[in-house]
């Protein structure tokens, strides 16, 4: 229901710290429409029924989608739980995604008159990259060995096939070692 754009509020209006209209529905935002959820014992439910031949006709084309409209969904898939580990760090808190954070280290009259100016901007942004690139460039790179499948089944404890699975699906671009102990 939440994949179709509706809010979802399961909790039980007895479980509810401050119980409102909100708790245990189901909320339509674009057509203003809740639902309120029934239970019985534990179980959270819609109360629904089959429309008769007479609503069908009356009401054509005015319904709401409690499900996403797609061809197919699998509830199953590993792409849910990947995404959900993509947005959180190992302690479940949400990570910092790079759109939301800007960086800026100094603010002056000429820094604002940069922004205004497309010119100015793009002749300031070429300086800030050419800087980072000198900087990056002088530091001498280290080949790393990569890691082989069967060292990595044997000290995960898993099969061969999940190993081989992970680290195609790695980069293996930051490779720690004990020459560079912290990566600022």
């Amino acid at each position: 229901m939440r994949l179709a754009g509706l809010q979802v509020n399961e909790c039980p209006k007895i479980l509810s710290i401050a119980p409102s209209i909100n708790d245990h529905s189901v909320y339509f935002l674009a057509a203003d429409v809740r639902f309120p959820f029934q239970i019985e014992g534990i179980v959270s439910y819609l109360s629904t029924r089959i429309p008769s031949d007479q609503e069908l006709h009356d009401y054509a084309g005015e319904y709401l989608l409690l499900t996403p409209n797609s061809e197919e969904w699998d509830p199953h898939t590993a792409k849910h739980k990947d995404q959900e580990f993509g947005m959180t760090n190992y302690r479940g808190e949400l990570k910092e995604r790079p759109e939301d954070r800007i960086l800026i280290s100094s603010v002056n009259q000429s820094s604002i008159d940069c922004f205004t100016d497309p010119e100015s901007f793009a002749a300031a942004m070429k300086s800030k990259v050419h800087r980072i690139r000198s900087v990056t460039s002088n530091q001498p790179k280290k080949k790393h060995k990569s890691v082989k499948a069967s060292n990595l089944a044997r000290r995960w404890r898993i099969l061969l096939a999940q190993a081989q699975k992970t680290i195609e699906m790695t980069t293996q671009r930051c490779v720690r070692s004990g020459q560079v102990p912290s990566l600022n």
